[in-house]
């Protein structure tokens, strides 16, 4: 399954929001963001824009110090090695992360 222009986005602003060390919480419909400084106002209007799809995102299990330091790491990979722009290898090393989370959850043995 294809991501949606909406998740591929989402997916990049939680991204960003880990490679500057802002915690994201969602109560009920609204995104509170922490610490505010880092939370630039490019970033803060394409939260906005997005938000739906951010707390749906955001939903699912945040990455660990482990899988933050594996999503830099596939980043600058993807960028020096690959010639892709931030924006592209962030969303391709977020992916890579979640395939490698994935593979490690326990699957039901039938």
């Amino acid at each position: 399954m294809n991501p949606t222009c909406a998740e591929s986005t989402s997916e990049v602003l939680v991204a960003e929001m880990v490679l500057r060390g802002i915690q994201a919480h969602v109560r009920g419909d609204q995104l509170w963001l922490c610490p505010l400084s880092r939370v630039t106002p490019d970033l803060r209007e394409r939260l906005r824009e997005n938000k739906d799809a951010v707390i749906r995102l955001l939903g699912q299990a945040s990455p660990n110090a482990d899988e933050r330091d594996a999503w830099e790491e596939r980043v600058a990979i993807c960028m020096f090695d690959g010639g892709l722009s931030e924006e592209d290898a962030e969303v391709i090393a977020w992916r890579q992360v979640e395939d490698a989370r994935e593979h490690r959850r326990p699957q039901e043995v039938v």
